[in-house]
């Protein structure tokens, strides 16, 4: 498909910002079905365990919808 992801993690005083970013490395336009309002989920765990999730006391909209990646292009996704 020729997608290519990073995950980046920033922490400044008592907040910790996640961004994945999406990049479409191939000569062709890539479409990404999201099923609902959320593009990502974050997850921090300990042993495997999870005790934080970004999308937790989070409402999103309910409804399918498509992004295009044009070829080159990066979409990104931010949790805090």
């Amino acid at each position: 498909m020729g997608l290519d992801a990073s995950v980046t993690v920033e922490s400044a005083d008592d907040e910790v910002v996640f961004r994945l970013a999406v990049r479409n490395d191939s000569e062709h336009p890539v479409e990404l079905t999201f099923r609902s309002g959320q593009t990502a989920e974050f997850v921090v765990t300990n042993d495997g365990e999870p005790v934080w999730r970004w999308n937790d006391e989070r409402l999103f909209t309910q409804q399918v919808r498509t992004e295009t990646l044009s070829p080159g292009s990066e979409t990104t996704a931010v949790g805090h």
